[in-house]
């Protein structure tokens, strides 16, 4: 298989600062030997914006405009678009570039729900999935060639263990697919499969998005904002199994890892899930 790796390495805007340092830590740490090794041919672009100065929405838009037509060519070039970005956000970007009927499985640690008129904190990554599902900044986001929302009943939202009452109610209002973290973990039914086997009805091919921080940090450290409770590495092998044995995987994100806060332990656990999605 012929994989692109793209690099996204921004943070709310700025540049190779906090989780923007992480795409570039990845690259540097091996990430791209390790997908050689594994017989694939490999490709490399990063995504910058070479404007002097852009305020942190006009940014992260201009980014998933680039990161857009990226994904697109890859597309056409038969290319598997494998993104490390600092921002969830940039799922905005691989949607409007993949250009085909998808649905989205999300792994993350938030709920990614928030809009502006709920937003408590005003951090723009906070809206990543509500941006994806045509909940907000919908005319930021439709001036994106390609972009067009993804129905939440065509979306799965797996690990979170720290949602706000209004995103509840998104998820609700969007009937899109909430897992949290904790179902995982106990085990106590499988909820997962019929999930998977409602969205199969429905489409054929996902974009997998898988935010670091979904794990327990006492497996992946990830960033400031990581809670406990968290799923294992087996936990997300499973998960990621389940996915591939029913989709096809038409892109991947590797999101929010801040270095500052990871060690070997963390590279190994990234790795190995790496070695699972391709």
């Amino acid at each position: 298989m012929e994989v692109e790796i793209l690099t996204v390495p921004y943070d709310s805007g700025y540049k190779n600062i906090r989780m923007g340092r992480g795409p570039s830590y990845l690259v540097e740490n091996g990430l791209v030997e390790q997908i050689k090794n594994r017989g694939h041919r490999v490709f490399f672009d990063s995504i910058e914006n070479d404007s002097d100065f852009t305020p942190e929405i006009s940014n992260s838009f201009r980014l998933n405009e680039l990161l857009s037509e990226r994904v697109r060519q890859c597309v056409l070039q038969k290319r598997f678009p494998f993104i490390l970005s600092g921002n969830c956000n940039s799922c905005v970007g691989i949607i409007a570039g993949l250009g085909s009927e998808i649905g989205i499985i999300w792994l993350d640690n938030h709920a990614d729900m928030n809009t502006p008129e709920t937003t408590t904190s005003g951090f723009l990554d906070g809206m990543g999935l509500a941006m994806s599902l045509g909940l907000c900044w919908r005319s930021m986001c439709t001036a994106i060639e390609g972009f067009a929302p993804i129905e939440g009943n065509k979306t799965i939202h797996i690990g979170s263990r720290n949602i706000s009452d209004k995103e509840t109610e998104n998820f609700i209002k969007t009937n899109t697919t909430l897992i949290e973290s904790k179902q995982i973990r106990e085990q106590t039914a499988d909820i997962l499969t019929p999930a998977l086997e409602s969205l199969i009805k429905k489409v054929h091919k996902v974009y997998l998005h898988l935010d670091i921080d979904v794990f327990d940090p006492s497996v992946a450290k990830a960033n400031s904002y990581q809670e406990k409770d968290g799923l294992t590495l087996e936990d997300v092998i499973h998960i990621i199994r389940k996915i591939k044995k029913r989709f096809i995987i038409s892109a991947c994100t590797i999101v929010s890892y801040d270095p500052k806060y990871g060690d070997s332990q963390t590279l190994d656990v990234i790795t190995r899930a790496i070695e699972e999605i391709v």
